[in-house]
């Protein structure tokens, strides 16, 4: 029977992708992440209720405008 660090080594053996890997964001890459966002969800709350752009106008609009005020809560 394995151990639980020959377990923990073996899943961070196999991490072809680099899910696991131990690189920290940096709070100014965060920022930078978050400031992004926001842009987007203010130029997508821009364009209001349009059913040319949305499948359902008015619930979407809604909907971002809520994303918008609360993103605000985020520094």
């Amino acid at each position: 029977m394995k151990t639980k660090n020959e377990v923990l080594q073996e899943i961070f053996d196999n991490d072809p992708q680099g899910i696991l890997d131990d690189k920290k964001m940096t709070a100014k890459e965060a920022q930078d992440i978050l400031l992004s966002a926001k842009v987007a969800v203010h130029t997508l709350e821009a364009l209001g209720p349009d059913y040319a752009i949305w499948q359902n106008a008015q619930f979407s609009h809604k909907t971002l405008k809520q994303i918008k005020n609360k993103l605000n809560f985020i520094r």
